[in-house]
């Protein structure tokens, strides 16, 4: 709804049976639970070197170990993020809502996606994210900035099949990163570029989560710099380091 106020034309799209418009502004993945296949990573990926864009929203899925996303993962490497699986626990009070330390409030990026609500001394709200890991890329064409990220005394856990709440020394040490934005220069030095929005979470955008605080302004702030505010075609897909971060308006350095 927000995006057709916002005079976007939404339309769904099941890659399998219809090729993604070479004019679509921005390829929309709302929590993903089976992988893509090979023919819908050539698509995604021809459609991004193209000058394409893709917001990603993905979860942790509690109950396996098994590696849920791997195509789409090799997608999100392209432009220097990861997206296995795991989730995230918050242990300082001042970034988790009431007690649920899954709940996360996270700290913001000194990006255009999310310092104006750092401006605006507002906050979001993540309940049961992902954390986003890092992969290689090549600098000198990608541009990568961290959106989201938790604070030093927050955990990961990639074990599904430890059922303890407390942390182990097999979890992973915050800060943890929960969201990304990449800009990369297509393969073929066309000049052109493609943006990638990911998030480790998208319980945000529904509708019990999008009117909490900030929540429907990060995703409208994704959608506008995607898209650079020129298009308004989006499409939904099928349902399957900078050093200066803002906490809430104020400027945190690591």
């Amino acid at each position: 709804a927000d995006l057709s106020r916002n005079a976007f034309e939404v339309k769904p799209l099941v890659i399998l049976q219809d090729r993604i418009p070479d004019d679509a502004a921005a390829l929309v993945m709302v929590s993903p639970q089976e992988d893509i296949n090979e023919y819908e990573k050539k698509e995604i990926v021809d459609y991004l070197e193209k000058g394409g864009n893709l917001l990603l929203l993905t979860d942790p899925f509690l109950t396996t170990n098994s590696d849920m996303l791997p195509n789409l993962n090799s997608v999100a490497n392209r432009y220097g993020i990861d997206i296995s699986n795991n989730y995230v626990v918050e242990e300082n009070s001042q970034y988790y809502l009431t007690s649920e330390k899954m709940y996360l409030i996270p700290r913001f990026g000194m990006h255009s996606i999310t310092q104006p609500i750092g401006d605006e001394e507002r906050m979001v709200v993540l309940p049961v994210a992902k954390g986003l890991g890092s992969s290689s890329f090549d600098e000198k064409k990608t541009e990568r900035n961290i959106l989201l990220q938790t604070s030093d005394k927050s955990w990961s856990r990639n074990d599904m099949t430890n059922g303890s709440k407390n942390r182990t020394e097999k979890d992973i040490s915050g800060p943890i990163t929960l969201g990304f934005a990449s800009e990369k220069a297509d393969d073929a030095n066309t000049g052109k570029k493609s943006r990638v929005v990911v998030f480790g979470d998208s319980d945000f955008i529904k509708n019990t989560s999008f009117g909490i605080q900030a929540n429907s302004e990060l995703f409208m702030n994704s959608v506008n710099w995607l898209t650079g505010e020129e298009q308004k075609n989006m499409l939904v897909g099928k349902v399957m380091n900078p050093s200066d971060m803002n906490v809430r308006g104020d400027v945190f350095k690591r």
